[in-house]
């Protein structure tokens, strides 16, 4: 369609908009979504600070940008064998500064675990 090709990024209909300002005004809900991502981040630093060789940023965001030693000067084969185990994250191949570092989001605790579980296997297989 030909609108999409000059549609923004990321961009918001008046819809959308109106559903969020409902959705944040609901204190009640919209506090305990916080609570449960500011869990569930704390969770998965401590589920990283135990895989020998992986590090990451302080973050008070819904992700996390970290990084695994041994591929600190490109992240390419971490996100690969994270992708074989069907896990994504955020690569920044063509960033020289973010270059070997990867980003997770802080989902369900699922995908949480299913993120630590294809991590640990990848760290531990050493490839």
């Amino acid at each position: 369609m030909e609108l999409e090709k000059v549609r923004q990024p990321f961009n918001l209909d008046s819809l959308s908009l109106a559903a969020a300002k409902t959705l944040l005004s609901c204190t009640d809900r919209r506090d305990a979504t916080v609570a449960a991502v500011v869990a569930e981040r704390a969770r998965l630093e401590q589920a990283m600070a135990t895989i020998p060789g992986v590090g990451w940023l302080p973050s008070c965001t819904n992700f996390l940008l970290f990084h695994v030693d041994r591929w600190a000067d490109d992240a390419g084969p971490v996100w690969e064998g994270l992708k074989r185990r069907g896990v994504l994250v955020r690569r920044y191949a063509s960033d020289p500064v973010l270059k070997g570092r990867l980003r997770v989001t802080v989902g369900a605790p699922h995908e949480n675990n299913a993120f630590i579980t294809a991590l640990r296997e990848f760290c531990e297989e050493g490839r």
